[in-house]
Order: structure tokens, then sequence, then C-alpha cells
């Protein structure tokens, strides 16, 4: 379990339940996550939108395999469709494992560790597929990353509601200076308009936990398909638009949560 500790405050993060535990001044705590806050697990979420986006792409895809719109009856279309969610299942499984490896290979360069961990391994077309983001990848880091200040870093606040996070990188960019980075592996598909108001969540809560002002927000999406990367900068001008709707997302989220119990 990975855990830090800051003025009266230590947070925990376990892998395995994805949860995150604080110990607040004494009382102890079980916040929300930023991922869970934005993607949400109720009809409000993105996380819902972009599941029901997932089975409604797969149905199209898989409709002339399917004699979907020959079926004999009730139990048919029913069984028909339980084969379409699991084929959209799968789908999702694989791009949130892709997206890991990916992950791990940006965080075992910015730590240092590249000589030990290396390239993917593997020799099906998964494994090239996975080879092939990476190398642009390396080259992209070697060329744009000029200092690395945090990897995988954990925060917490409690200002307005307690949340709780983990943001993937602060580095100085070449280009760029300072940046709060989140990498994403995308398709044309993907969901992509909340990744900045994700990214505020961990600037608000670092900001408020070092004292200091914000710094620029960087998305670097590579695209699992053209293996292209494209770099998405949002600096300060913009943080105090998008720290608002950080807020209404907190606010709606812990709304929500209480209507539940």
């Amino acid at each position: 379990m990975e855990s830090r500790k800051f003025k009266n405050i230590e947070i925990k993060f376990s892998e395995g339940n994805h949860q995150y535990y604080v110990d607040d001044d004494g009382k102890k705590i079980r916040p929300a996550s930023v991922s869970k806050i934005i993607k949400g697990d109720n009809s409000f979420g993105v996380g819902a939108l972009a599941g029901r986006k997932n089975f409604l792409e797969t149905l199209v895809e898989e409709l002339p395999n399917t004699n979907l719109l020959r079926v004999n009856d009730l139990t048919d279309l029913q069984e028909k469709l339980f084969d379409i969610k699991k084929i959209a299942e799968n789908k999702w499984k694989s791009a949130a494992e892709l997206g890991t490896v990916i992950h791990n290979f940006i965080e075992s360069y910015l730590r240092g560790n590249m000589a030990e961990s290396g390239y993917h391994k593997g020799h099906d077309e998964r494994d090239n597929q996975i080879r092939l983001m990476q190398y642009p990848l390396y080259e992209y880091l070697n060329a744009n990353v000029k200092k690395v200040h945090a990897v995988e870093y954990l925060v917490y606040d409690n200002s307005i509601l307690p949340y709780a996070g983990k943001f993937d990188a602060w580095i100085d960019h070449t280009k760029y200076g300072e940046c709060l980075v989140d990498w994403k592996t995308v398709t044309k598909k993907s969901v992509t308009k909340l990744y900045k108001i994700q990214l505020v969540g961990y600037m608000y809560a670092l900001c408020n936990e070092l004292g200091r002002e914000p710094f620029n927000r960087l998305i670097v999406a590579i695209d699992k398909d053209t293996k292209e990367i494209k770099e998405y900068l949002y600096d300060t001008d913009s943080y105090v638009k998008d720290l608002q709707i950080w807020k209404n997302y907190l606010q709606i989220h812990y709304f929500l949560d209480e209507k539940k119990k």
C-alpha cells in the first residue's frame, strides 16, 4: 500500500480496491478519488456515459454478425445483447490493460529504471503494437522532459470537501516549463473533454498543500491506432474557469452520494 505524510495528514492508497485512506489530524476518512468524481459511478458520471458509448459502438460493429434484426423472441434478443455486452467489456478490459502497460513504461523512464524494465516483452500482434507505441514515446520523453519533480504522486485536499488522487507526473518541459502531466492512451473515439478538469483536481490539492500558485497542465495523448503523440496544453489563464467546473463536480458528487445513503 502506497503512503505519504504531509503536515498532520497521512494518505494511503490501496491498488487492490483503488481506495484511498486518510488520517486527517486524527480523523479517519475514506475520501472519493479524483477519477471517481470525474468518471462517476452513476448516471451523472462520464464513466457511465463512456460505458454506454462503448456498448453502442460495439453493437453497431457486431450487428452484421449477430442477426440481431431477425431475433425469434425476447429470450433470443436478450441472449444476443448479452453476448454483445461481453464483447464490449472485453474490449474495455483490453484497452485498460494496454493503458497500464504504457503508463508503467513512462513511469520507468521518469524514475530512471529503463535499463531494468526495458520495452514490452512478447511476440504476438498486441505485443508488437505496444512496442510501436513505446518507441515514439521514448523519443518524446527523451526530447521533452527536462526535469522530474514527482511521479505517481499522492494528493489530498479538504478545503471544500475531502478528496484524494494520484497524478502521473510533475515535470519541467523543454518547451512549456513546469507542467502537471497526464499521460493518455486514446483513439479517435476517446472521451477527452474532461481530462483537463481531472488535472485541475490534482493541481488544486497540490497547490493548497504547498501554498503556491498553479502552473501549466499538460495532456500527452498517444493514439493507439496511429501511434501519433499529441500535446494539449492548458495554461494558468484557463485555470480559474476549469477550477470552478471541478468544484461543481466535487459538490455534485457528494450531493449524489448523500442521496444514495
